[in-house]
């Protein structure tokens, strides 16, 4: 089982504060039948380079994992980033550090409203450019977009879409991503965790909910396109 979207690496982000936070996350993972987990820490081009972004990752990374010493109940990690957008992210150079490592997946974080034809045509830049937009949690932008034509443009540009557990555990929003996962309009799902109070991983809810409204299929088809997105990715612990 895949979780495709999460910031368990420590003190990087607003994610895991340190290395006791990050263990305990990615043991709760584990329990709730997680086996790869991608990191995916915030790079925010205003505020730092690709390669400060790269350096400080692999601090982390390795701080990581000379914690691990005899530690085995833990899911795999591979490393990413979660992206956000900016004008000009379509000729961003050193794009290919920002990806899922060994694949051509970009998590991308949208704006918080109406996308522009300048907003597509940055996302169809990246695709130009061989790499593969991945959007990140679409249930917070699609109440600024009209639904039906966001889906279609996504869909005929290739743009995948990842989710957050919660979208499927609130009840609010419970309907709308069930509703979805039945139109096959979800292609990952993640936790999103950043720590073990407030913003826990809820893999194992997530997937009995959508087990009891679209049964085990449905559940099967959405780990197994993540484990063949994820063929080629880089084991990084």
């Amino acid at each position: 089982m895949v979780d495709f979207h999460s910031h368990i690496l420590p003190g990087i982000d607003d994610g895991s504060k340190n290395v006791k936070e990050s263990l305990d996350i990615l043991k709760e993972m584990y329990s709730q039948g997680i086996t790869k987990v991608v990191a995916t820490p915030h790079f925010l081009a205003r505020h730092q380079s690709v390669e400060e972004f790269v350096f400080e990752r692999n601090k982390a990374i390795e701080t990581l994992k000379e914690s691990l010493n005899g530690v085995s109940d833990i899911p795999q990690v591979y490393v990413g980033s979660e992206t956000e957008y900016y004008d000009g992210i379509g000729e961003c150079e050193g794009i290919e550090k920002l990806c899922i490592m060994g694949t051509r997946l970009i998590l991308v974080e949208m704006p918080f409203n109406l996308w522009t034809e300048a907003v597509y045509r940055n996302l169809m830049r990246i695709q130009e450019r061989g790499f593969v937009p991945v959007i990140a949690h679409l249930e917070r932008y699609i109440s600024y977009q009209n639904e039906e034509k966001c889906f279609e443009r996504l869909e005929e540009m290739g743009v995948q879409v990842q989710c957050n557990c919660t979208f499927f555990t609130r009840r609010m929003t419970r309907k709308k991503a069930i509703r979805y996962i039945g139109g096959r309009r979800i292609n990952f799902i993640g936790t999103d965790s950043h720590d073990m109070k407030s913003r826990k991983p809820q893999m194992d809810k997530a997937l009995k909910i959508i087990e009891k409204k679209h049964g085990y299929e449905a559940v099967e088809d959405l780990l197994d396109y993540s484990e063949s997105a994820l063929r080629s990715a880089t084991v990084v612990i």
